[in-house]
């Protein structure tokens, strides 16, 4: 699966700096297949989700000065994009995200 480069320099949104912050910080941790089949529990979503892998990605995150402006949302919607990245692919991503820019 190509997850790119994760310069996410097709948008122009705030959030880039964490979306590239946590694809930073899954390609370290080796977690793009784990996250691929992960499903965040229903009542959870990746906010209040929790294990191991979960904690190996905050953890690297926080070696980035970015990654303490995190709200619950922002967190979410960082992950969840990784989610789709890891599911789908970047290129898919970008093109749907600028399908519907």
């Amino acid at each position: 699966m190509d997850i790119g480069n994760g310069s996410f320099d097709y948008m122009n949104d705030p959030i880039v700096p964490y979306l590239v912050n946590a694809h930073w910080a899954v390609t370290e941790c080796e977690l793009w297949d784990w996250l691929r089949t992960y499903e965040p529990p229903s009542d959870k979503g990746f906010t209040f989700s929790t294990g191991p892998e979960r904690k190996r990605i905050d953890e690297k995150m926080r070696e980035q000065a970015i990654s303490g402006g995190h709200s619950g949302l922002s967190y979410g919607y960082t992950m969840r994009v990784m989610y789709c990245i890891a599911k789908e692919g970047y290129e898919k991503y970008k093109e749907n995200y600028l399908r519907n820019e």
